[in-house]
């Protein structure tokens, strides 16, 4: 289940707090869900940025904010890719993303907010979230960790 989270909190919520772990075969986490591209994943919330938080499981337009989340995380999970050169060259990290979803479903106010120490991984992260889109509309701002990892 997402957490919703207060912008700038610092965290993702129970059992989400930063990477879990994947493997480069594939298996592992992957942002919370089974599967992946062979990276960990994290948790999601979202908040307007005022310190007010979304309510995980309040209906929307498209359904309860738990349920858009979960297709959020689903969207960027497949279309997540770990470049083969950040592979050969060992490269490992978490980027911590942060991010709005336009009316038209696009990813607005994209940045990176926690480095993974590595230009190529943060450049890659956010490729990744503007190739998700479009999104489910959902209130506030949005927090979610990719995770790279070559275990």
């Amino acid at each position: 289940m997402a957490h919703a989270i207060p912008h700038g909190a610092g965290r993702t919520g129970p059992g989400g707090g930063g990477a879990t772990p994947g493997h480069a075969d594939g298996q592992g986490a992957g942002l919370g869900t089974p599967g992946g591209n062979g990276n960990g994943g994290g948790g999601l919330g979202t908040g307007d940025g005022n310190g007010q938080a979304a309510r995980a499981g309040t209906s929307g337009p498209g359904g309860s904010s738990a349920d858009l989340f979960r297709i959020i995380r689903r969207k960027i999970e497949e279309a997540k890719l770990y470049p083969d050169s950040a592979r050969r060259s060992g490269l490992q990290g978490t980027v911590e993303m942060v991010f709005r979803i336009g009316p038209d479903g696009s990813p607005q106010g994209l940045e990176v907010v926690r480095s993974s120490g590595h230009a190529e991984l943060d450049r890659v992260s956010l490729e990744t979230i503007r190739r998700a889109a479009p999104y489910p509309a959902v209130q506030g701002r949005i927090r979610i960790p990719l995770s790279y990892r070559l275990d």
